[in-house]
Formats: C-alpha cells, structure tokens, sequence
C-alpha cells in the first residue's frame, strides 16, 4: 500500500489498542433475525432455570445449590418484573446473530493461504537452510496444497526471519478436506527432528483471505521481491473506511502498481502486498499517489481519504520480502 508507505510517518503512530472485531459490523439484520432474538431470549431464560437445577443435580452442594435456587427465582421474577433486561440479552443475541452474518460473508468463498514465521536462532541459519531444503524436497512437493514459498523478511516487527506462505489458494471448502504435513506424522517428526531444533521460535500461523474488492492483482501472481504493510485496525471502522479503501485500487492502476489485499484470522489487520517485478529499485520512483488520488476523486479528496484512515490505523507494519527459492517447493 503506497498510502502507507510514502505517508508511513502518518499511518504508523501507535493508538491505544482496541478490542477487535471484523469490518462488517452490524449489517444484515432483517425481521426473521428478530423473531429468532426474541425465541432466544426466552429460551435462554429456561436455559438459566435448568441450570440452576443442574447444580443440584450434579452435586454442588452448598454455594453451587444456593447459586442454582437464586437464579431460578431471579428468572422467575425476571420473567414480570423487569422485561428490559430480556430486552438487553436480546442486544447481545443481535450483536452475536450480526458477528456471524459477517464470518459467513466473509469468508464464504474466500480464497485464502497460510502464512507462519520462523525466528532462527543465531549461527544456525545454514543448517536451518539445510535441514528445510531437505525437508520441503521431501514433504511439499510443487503443486500439492502443501507446497510453500520461503521469504526472508527484512525490517518490520519479523526482521530477520523466514516467512512460509502454503495451503495458496485455497477456499474454505477445500479445507475442509485439507490432509497436509501437520496430519502426516513422518513429516511432522521430520521438521521437528531435523528443523525445529535451529529455530528460536514460531509465531504468527494467521490464514490470509484475498479480498478482490481491495486489489488491483490477482492472487496467484507473484514475483520474487514484494512489500508487505500490515495495517492493524481499531474496533469495527465504519463503512466509510472500507470505502476510502476501496478507492484505491484505481489509483494503483494509474500509478502502475500491482497489490493484492488480505485480511487475516487473527487479529484485525489488511496486509496489502506490493508486487515488485523489476525489483526494489521501483520503490525508488518518487511517490505521485497524492496527485493521482486527487487526480481521479477530486481535489482535497486525499487529505479527506487519509484523514479517515488515520482514525482507523493502530499500527502501520512495513516488511519487505525476498522469495528464497532454493528453500520453496519445486
């Protein structure tokens, strides 16, 4: 994303950290979902009375017996005297109702991969190259879901280690059948026999889903050298901000630049990655994006746009990738 890469200094100031959640927010409630809240709330009201009686049942005696008799009184009484705190559960039932709407659009048919990095320890990097040459020779042959790229990673919070990208392209439904190293026990023994023992640690393991809508370059195009920026985001951004981002693959069009964005299964982050197919001396090229988005959306509609990105931007991660071939699948 050269919104964050020639504007790093505005997209990287750290914000107080925020619970997270994904972008959609509350969208999508229609009249059924209601009546499905309002059946939930009174079940959830037989739910807490059986409960209570589980409590006895099961044998707590004592505080557990005390605790199970006063939540069916208070159910009881619940039930004629305060209707509001029905109606609060049913808030928390929407908001829940609304947060899976999201997972099933979202990720539906997404294309997605995996990515992990790995921490060498110091002094080892040419046995660990070695031992994970051996091993993907052997375990993650080209063209199985298994398969992966190597990248060594420089600047950025995993300078200095190795990034593995498998399982590319694949749908949620696919992985639903997904038999791959970690279910293959001699594999599995293999990296932790032979590679594992030159690692200082692993960390990351997101799934990655490509998000069409953002990019200006399909997922299975690649080049050797490519940027990553990783955009952690606040709680739920407002519809606007998908909005500015939205916009922007039609400025990397004029501008000449390929990136696909991603979302990811851990936190709430975009990783827009840069392909560079001439290499790092593109990033040499004097950034004209503040024109070219004015250009295209009128003008101050890029101070406008960053602005709102700005107030959604926790933490602005810039790593860039080299692919080592000689450690990826063949």
């Amino acid at each position: 994303l050269d919104v964050a890469a020639a504007h790093a200094q505005d997209l990287r100031r750290k914000l107080p950290a925020l619970a997270v959640e994904q972008h959609q927010g509350l969208t999508g409630l229609h009249a059924q979902h209601l009546h499905m809240a309002r059946r939930a709330c009174r079940q959830g009201q037989g739910l807490a009375r059986k409960q209570g009686q589980r409590a006895v049942q099961a044998g707590h005696a004592g505080r557990g017996l005390r605790r199970g008799q006063r939540q069916s009184r208070s159910n009881r009484s619940n039930q004629t005297k305060h209707p509001r705190r029905c109606q609060i559960s049913m808030k928390k039932i929407l908001l829940l109702l609304a947060l899976s709407l999201f997972v099933s659009n979202s990720y539906g048919q997404a294309k997605t991969a995996n990515i992990q990095f790995y921490k060498v320890k110091t002094g080892h990097r040419s046995a660990f190259n070695e031992a994970l040459k051996n091993h993907t020779a052997k375990f993650r042959k080209a063209g199985e879901p298994s398969a992966w790229t190597i990248s060594n990673v420089t600047g950025g919070s995993h300078h200095n280690e190795v990034m593995a990208t498998y399982n590319f392209g694949l749908s949620w439904a696919e992985r639903d059948v997904l038999n791959g190293p970690t279910a293959n026990s001699e594999a599995a023994n293999d990296f932790y026999v032979k590679v594992s023992p030159h690692l200082e640690g692993v960390s990351a393991g997101d799934i990655i889903s490509y998000r069409a809508e953002y990019s200006n370059s399909a997922m299975k195009e690649s080049t050797d050298k490519f940027r990553f920026n990783v955009l952690t985001i606040k709680y739920a951004p407002s519809q606007e901000f998908w909005d500015v981002i939205k916009r922007l693959p039609k400025v990397w069009d004029k501008l000449g630049f390929k990136i696909a964005t991603y979302t990811t299964s851990g936190a709430n982050r975009l990783i827009f990655s840069r392909r560079l197919p001439t290499g790092w001396k593109e990033l040499d090229e004097a950034s004209k994006l503040k024109e070219t988005f004015d250009e295209l959306y009128g003008k101050g509609a890029y101070e406008k746009d960053m602005a709102i990105m700005r107030s959604f931007v926790v933490e602005n991660d810039i790593m860039y990738m080299t692919v080592q071939s000689d450690l990826s699948s063949k």
